[in-house]
């Protein structure tokens, strides 16, 4: 699936930094052109196996100037492999998500640059009838980073690190 898109806002309101270190902005309005596009692919090379993969890319640019407009998500390329297995009673899901985004370097003015960073999550999953453990690991490799569109980042606060979280979920409506 391929999704291009493209549009004129003849009166678009935006956010600007006032300063380069500043955390304060001020709105203000100009005509400006929005494009990129989407990408999503689905394979299943098994039963129980299924991958994904995906991109998004967005410009944003002032029509008088041709300036880049500030606040724009960098490229970012994701995929996604999954597996189901039934054994006996259990149901077991077990999942892998990383995702690159590049540098986004297309800076308006006073709005820093930000480098690119490869981040991963990883799950697995148990069920049976009422019963779901769940475990899931986000940042798997514990990759220090900066999202650009994050307010923290021009304070110099990377995104949070690895994340391990462990859930038992016990559904009371259905017998044991």
């Amino acid at each position: 699936k391929f999704t291009p898109y493209f549009s004129y806002f003849p009166n678009f309101i935006y956010l600007q930094k006032t300063a380069l270190n500043s955390t304060i902005y001020q709105y203000m309005q100009t005509s400006s052109v929005n494009f990129g596009a989407e990408f999503q692919a689905f394979y299943h090379p098994a039963k129980k196996w299924s991958i994904s993969t995906g991109a998004a890319y967005t410009e944003q640019r002032k029509v008088q100037t041709n300036e880049w407009l500030p606040l724009t998500p960098p490229l970012q390329i994701f995929g996604e492999a999954e597996f189901d297995l039934t054994l006996k009673q259990w149901a077991l899901h077990a999942y892998v998500r990383p995702k690159f985004v590049a540098t986004q370097n297309k800076t308006a003015e006073f709005e820093l640059s930000t480098p690119s960073f490869l981040v991963t999550d990883a799950g697995i999953s148990f069920s049976r009838k009422n019963i779901q453990v769940i475990s899931s690991v986000n940042n798997v490799f514990n990759n220090k980073y900066f999202n650009h569109l994050s307010v923290f980042r021009p304070i110099g606060i990377y995104e949070p690190a690895r994340n391990i979280f462990i859930k038992l979920v016990i559904d009371l409506q259905k017998e044991i």
